[in-house]
């Protein structure tokens, strides 16, 4: 199996990047799963006739830093559940569009590996006021930690650190260059916050902050509303009313092809049965 990447593109699309370009990834040395990324990604290119020019020194920075630092192989072969605001405006403007109140019952709409914390399902339950909408993801943490800078870190029960978050700023660079000391900083700020933490009833969230750092316990509670229902389950043990409309955003890439297959099933089983529309 071909492990230089230069070798990759040119076996792919057909012409050799430049030196400089080539120099600054060591594809060898990338996890597993990392180099299963960059094949995909050129036999995607390959596929959308993409040439080899479309490469610069952005996408090799993200290709060799950014993807192994997200990439289950980064947090023990868990997939981090990372998201982002705003990401999928366009495609709630166009169900809004495609299906227009009134509506006998509330559609459903289920956002798959809506992420956490759910902003991108917080999102939706906006804009679509009259849908009911569910957010669903394997993981749900029990802490997330902001620093001063907005990125975050995510603690599960006991405290044990599972994922960050870094924002696309220039300080998100070195943070995911250095996966380690950024962990470490999450891991002291939270070991000095969380006894500082009030008492819980365990169905509220509860907040403490010390010079810009934010820590919440059971942050999930602040984005449920009328609208969203957050649930933690896998799509394959999935019981949820028939959908109108199912999201499943960049969670596929992670799995072999058979099993991507079976998750496309179980998603069509949950989509209700829609009359055609006459035009």
């Amino acid at each position: 199996m071909q492990n230089d990447f230069n070798d990759l593109v040119a076996q792919f699309l057909e012409k050799r990047l430049p030196q400089h370009l080539a120099a600054s990834i060591d594809f060898e040395k990338l996890p597993p799963d990392s180099q299963a990324f960059g094949r995909r990604m050129l036999e995607l290119m390959k596929r959308a006739d993409y040439a080899a020019t479309q490469f610069n020194p952005a996408l090799m920075r993200w290709l060799a830093t950014t993807i192994p630092s997200v990439l289950p192989s980064a947090w023990g072969g868990r997939i981090p559940p990372i998201t982002l605001p705003g990401r999928h405006q366009r495609l709630d403007t166009y169900v809004a569009g495609e299906y227009p109140p009134p509506h006998a019952a509330p559609p459903v709409y289920i956002d798959v590996g809506c992420g956490f914390p759910p902003v991108t399902a917080a999102d939706t339950a906006r804009r679509l006021p009259a849908w009911q909408v569910f957010g669903v993801d394997r993981s749900f943490a029990d802490f997330v930690l902001y620093d001063s800078a907005g990125h975050y870190a995510c603690f599960d029960k006991t405290g044990e650190f599972l994922y960050f978050q870094a924002f696309l700023d220039a300080s998100a660079r070195d943070m995911y260059a250095d996966p380690a000391g950024t962990r470490k900083r999450f891991e002291a700020t939270f070991a000095d916050l969380a006894p500082r933490l009030p008492e819980s009833n365990g169905n509220v969230s509860q907040c403490v902050e010390k010079d810009g750092s934010k820590l919440i316990h059971r942050h999930i509670s602040d984005f449920e509303t009328e609208n969203l229902s957050l649930v933690k389950a896998d799509l394959m043990q999935l019981e949820l009313p028939p959908a109108t409309v199912i999201r499943c955003m960049n969670i596929l890439v992670y799995f072999q092809p058979r099993v991507r297959i079976k998750m496309l099933q179980r998603a069509a089983d949950l989509l209700a049965d829609l009359p055609m529309a006459v035009c």
